[in-house]
């Protein structure tokens, strides 16, 4: 079946009124249906309606949205499908309470978007920063609501990917820590450092004129 390029266009503008998108939201085209699930102008009632619906891309569309209803967020947490919970992990809107559940998934995808989400608690972030998997620890290290002692922490990582990521957390990496990484053995580290500190001295020459 060949999608509707007009609906498609309709679903996808934000400027399409709640009306027009609910009759949207009736379409079958699957491209139509997440377009309609994005859209920040959807109505609740049509996002509460395609939450339910059988097809895991849709749910994952309105998981995405930036206007999604806190309780269909919430409802995401026990989606059957790892990028269902993975894309509601990303949400910031998403509750704190729901995001620290969902940093305990066993879905790999789902962890590291909570560990990257700046809405997460600073204890889940702590608790994520401990995790076995670096990839997990890369994205807590990269995030700005990370704190000075993860980041501290994080900056001694095994894994160069960490290090990496800390070295890149700006403004949020203390001078000091960018100082160490620079000396890094891994090239790239030491780089990434580097370029950050001389940001951090040129914004002090900057403030001080």
């Amino acid at each position: 079946m060949h999608t509707n390029i007009l609906a498609l266009r309709s679903a996808r503008n934000s400027r399409s009124s709640k009306l027009k998108l609910a009759e949207l939201a009736k379409e079958t085209d699957l491209a139509v249906l997440c377009a309609v699930a994005e859209n920040p102008n959807a109505s609740a009632d049509t996002l509460v309606a395609l939450s339910t619906s059988k097809r895991s891309e849709v749910r994952a569309a309105v998981a995405r949205n930036s206007v999604a209803p806190s309780h269909v967020l919430q409802n995401f947490r026990w989606d059957r499908c790892a990028q269902v919970r993975a894309a509601a992990a990303a949400n910031p809107l998403t509750p704190p309470d729901d995001l620290s559940r969902l940093a305990a998934d066993k879905d790999l995808d789902v962890r590291c978007a909570v560990a990257a989400n700046t809405a997460v608690a600073l204890a889940d972030l702590d608790f994520l920063a401990r995790s076995s998997d670096p990839l997990v620890r890369a994205c807590v290290a990269g995030n700005a609501r990370a704190s000075v002692k993860t980041l501290k922490a994080l900056a001694a990582d095994p894994n160069w990917m960490v290090r990496n990521a800390v070295a890149g957390n700006w403004p949020r990496t203390p001078k000091p820590v960018l100082k160490k990484l620079m000396r890094d053995v891994i090239q790239t580290v030491a780089q990434t450092a580097e370029r950050y500190f001389m940001l951090h001295q040129a914004v002090v020459v900057v403030g001080s004129r």
